[in-house]
């Protein structure tokens, strides 16, 4: 196993892939790993607007050998494909890192300024990519087509809006399957924040969409739309400050299309402009342990006696949750991503869920995406775990 650099001030004809003098291209170098090689970029500005589109499609990795593309330890590669004026769908050859071959893990790495996409994975097996960050693109940030098994954790995208209409934070789409889109964020982007519109059996978990629908539809997370779309579940997810509908199906009835039910669970949707939870189809949707505060309205179903409910706010008459915190910068950005939209002492939203297979403190888990911050201890009297609080002291007392 072998690693190989590539730099700002590198050079493909020049260089031998070391530390010292590393290649520029990622076209180029990943052509020369083997399974198990990494590919290190150091840190700095990739000026690839002459290059074009960089390519991961020459080599495989293994299920126990892996290929990787990741950063310099402590440093921020950059790469940047010189602007997204004039990009669309057409601009394939034109920007962004194209991910299309089985067994590869991409992480640390941040792509701007691309005529097409940010990160394209497609093709492949197993792909994962990893805290990355993809801005100022022409459409989606990451877009997963045509493969399966891909991961994309820790990620965020955001202020990609050239074409608006087709600029979402996330996109999974036509022969997508097996996705999971886990502890990403999504804001400021053309469309929506997570597109699923020809995807099935997709996860999203524990990610965050906001501030969406800079010119396009601007829902939080969209869940289907094309015909055979479904099977997707989004669970502890945040949507808030959308000018549509926080989390939605997109799946209007009577077009002649087959959907496939969704799952939402312990989400919260808060503060959009358009309904809380949207779903157009009648094909049993499960909306469970969801919480809908200042929306337009919680929910709007076109067929309610097709949706299976299960202890969301609107069905226990949960007004106000008393949240922890709200606390945004400009750009909806949390203060405190930690304390954000958690429930304060006293919420009517604390052990009113529903159980199903997650871990939760207390009695039963919390109406919402966050359990209320609580500590527990081991009662060896009893062999059970029990609830307790903690007290600070500042000097002058505790409290």
């Amino acid at each position: 196993m072998t690693d190989y650099y590539i730099g700002p001030a590198g050079d493909d004809s020049a260089g031998d892939g070391s530390a010292s003098n590393p290649w520029f291209t990622v076209t180029h170098a990943h052509q020369q790993l083997t399974a198990g090689d990494r590919l290190l970029a150091f840190g700095g500005v990739y000026s690839y607007d002459a290059a074009g589109t960089q390519n991961i499609n020459n080599q495989n990795g293994t299920a126990s050998n892996r290929c990787t593309f990741t950063n310099v330890d402590g440093e921020t590669p950059i790469l940047d494909f010189g602007g997204d004026t004039g990009g669309d769908f057409n601009s394939f050859a034109d920007g962004g890192l194209d991910v299309r071959e089985d067994y590869w893990t991409v992480s640390g790495i941040t792509v701007r300024n691309s005529p097409y996409v940010g990160f394209l994975c497609r093709t492949g097996t197993d792909m994962v990519v990893e805290d990355c960050v993809a801005h100022d693109c022409a459409i989606p940030g990451f877009y997963v087509i045509s493969s399966a098994g891909t991961t994309v954790r820790n990620c965020t995208s955001y202020d990609n809006t050239e074409d608006a209409g087709n600029a979402d934070g996330f996109q999974a789409t036509s022969g997508a399957s097996d996705v999971l889109f886990e502890g990403c964020a999504a804001y400021g982007n053309g469309d929506d924040g997570f597109d699923l519109f020809e995807a099935s059996n997709v996860t999203l978990r524990a990610c965050r969409a906001h501030d969406n629908g800079i010119g396009g539809d601007g829902n939080g997370y969209k869940l289907g739309g094309e015909d055979g779309s479904g099977n997707n579940t989004v669970e502890q997810c945040l949507a808030y400050r959308n000018p549509g509908y926080g989390i939605g199906d997109n799946m209007p009835t009577g077009n002649g299309r087959t959907y496939l039910p969704v799952t939402i669970r312990n989400c919260t949707v808060w503060n959009n402009t358009g309904n809380g939870v949207e779903l157009y189809s009648d094909v049993g949707h499960e909306v469970s342990n969801t919480l809908a505060w200042n929306n337009a309205s919680a929910f709007s179903y076109s067929n309610p006696s097709t949706v299976t409910e299960n202890t969301n706010s609107w069905t226990e008459s949960i007004g106000d949750p008393l949240f922890a915190d709200t606390s945004v910068d400009a750009s909806g950005v949390p203060t405190d991503p930690a304390t954000f939209l958690t429930l304060s002492a006293g919420s009517p939203a604390i052990d009113a869920g529903t159980a199903f297979d997650e871990t939760f403190v207390g009695s039963a888990p919390e109406i919402g995406a966050k359990e209320f911050p609580t500590v527990r201890l081991y009662d060896a009297t009893t062999s059970a775990w029990v609830s307790a609080s903690v007290k600070t002291n500042d000097g002058s007392g505790w409290s």
